[in-house]
């Protein structure tokens, strides 16, 4: 038998390797993971109502990629995830209208979102928000 430690008795011996253990590609943290969830709810949510339409341009015939939660105020322009502020969408229409909201066409906040907006405070209604923007 062979004694692979290093040892002075026994100084040729090979230096066992340490095992590369493998890392997840990305953490996310308990913060992320809620706001993961809430999407998924809300995305399965408003499947169950609309159906997998985009509710931008009707489209049916989606392509590869399927069809997205979009955020009519952006998370990056301090939107929420709830829902009077996200649309389903085919991947075209949240490439168009992702950066630029305010150029979505006008009827699909009073279709899709006014009923969730009426109880809302001025400073967080989104005609206010979106007339800011431009």
């Amino acid at each position: 038998m062979i004694n692979s430690e290093r040892t002075p008795q026994n100084p040729k011996a090979k230096r066992p390797r340490n095992k590369k253990v493998k890392k997840p590609i990305r953490r996310v943290s308990p913060k992320q993971a809620k706001e993961l969830a809430r999407r998924t709810e809300l995305k399965a949510e408003l499947i169950g109502i609309y159906g997998k339409v985009c509710m931008t341009c009707g489209n049916v015939y989606l392509d590869w990629r399927g069809i997205s939660l979009s955020h009519v105020i952006s998370l990056s322009r301090h939107g929420m995830t709830h829902r009077g502020n996200c649309l389903l969408e085919c991947y075209p229409c949240h490439e168009k209208y992702e950066k630029k909201p305010e150029l979505r066409p006008r009827w699909i906040y009073d279709t899709f979102l006014k009923p969730y907006l009426e109880g809302l405070t001025e400073a967080s209604n989104i005609y206010i928000i979106l007339n800011r923007m431009k």
